[in-house]
């Protein structure tokens, strides 16, 4: 059987992590596109030293991907899918995923992301050389009236696989074939912004801020009670 301390140890240890999911969560309110991360529990069941098998609830976190409100912002190459679905993004480290809709063309003409990354359509990288452009809700891109590519907006049977992987990118942790997010659907001139409520993140925050007192006064009277049953042995 665990002692309190070492309960109380892995609850603060807890408690910590949960302090720095929910700032981050908090400090990426305003980022177009940024998928909060909430605690999840699950059950699993381990042997003690003794042989006996007991069941320990284990806290893991996990990427929620609850829409976030869309934003107008009327430029012709900020997008915002409504639904299901990511962009593809082309990096030097493979493919990666994007809810990040902020797009613009490089001087090669080519759409790229924030970070010059192309964006990937049907039929590879998407240029754009002409006038007007539209994007229409299945992602079909056309310029001055002619059909240039159609938005790779993709899903995946097993979105837990997904990982964060900086600027606002995610990542396959595991090999799994892509599918075409029939749901989604494009919104021009909008983005997505984060799909974070930063009254649920104070409320949780507070949570966090309370058991992590409740666990530190729990160490502190487990030391006294050690200290106390030393000192008292000491008599005898």
């Amino acid at each position: 059987m665990e002692s309190v301390y070492t309960i109380g140890a892995n609850a603060l240890l807890r408690q910590e992590k949960r302090f720095a999911l929910i700032a981050n969560n908090l400090s990426n309110a305003q980022t177009v596109g940024f998928k909060k991360e909430i605690p999840s529990f699950k059950e699993i069941m381990r042997q003690t030293l003794g042989g006996k098998i007991e069941k320990e609830v284990i806290e893991e976190f996990q990427i929620s991907l609850r829409q976030g409100e869309l934003q107008v912002t009327n430029n012709d190459l900020d997008l915002a899918i409504e639904g299901e679905g990511f962009f593809k993004v082309n990096t030097p480290q493979g493919v990666r995923y994007t809810r990040n809709g902020q797009f613009r063309l490089d001087r090669d003409q080519k759409l790229v992301q924030a970070d010059g990354f192309p964006v990937m359509g049907r039929r590879g990288e998407i240029y754009i050389k002409g006038g007007k452009v539209r994007v229409e809700a299945n992602g079909l891109i056309k310029v001055d009236n002619q059909e240039v590519d159609q938005l790779a907006i993709v899903t995946f049977p097993n979105w837990p696989a997904l990982q964060k992987e900086g600027h606002n990118l995610f990542r396959l942790s595991s090999p799994q074939e892509e599918k075409e997010a029939g749901k989604a659907v494009i919104h021009q001139g909008f983005v997505e912004m984060a799909n974070v409520n930063v009254i649920e993140e104070m409320i949780a925050l507070i949570d966090a801020h309370r058991n992590f007192e409740a666990y530190t006064r729990l160490l502190q009277a487990n030391d006294e009670l050690d200290a106390k049953a030393a000192n008292d042995l000491g008599k005898v």
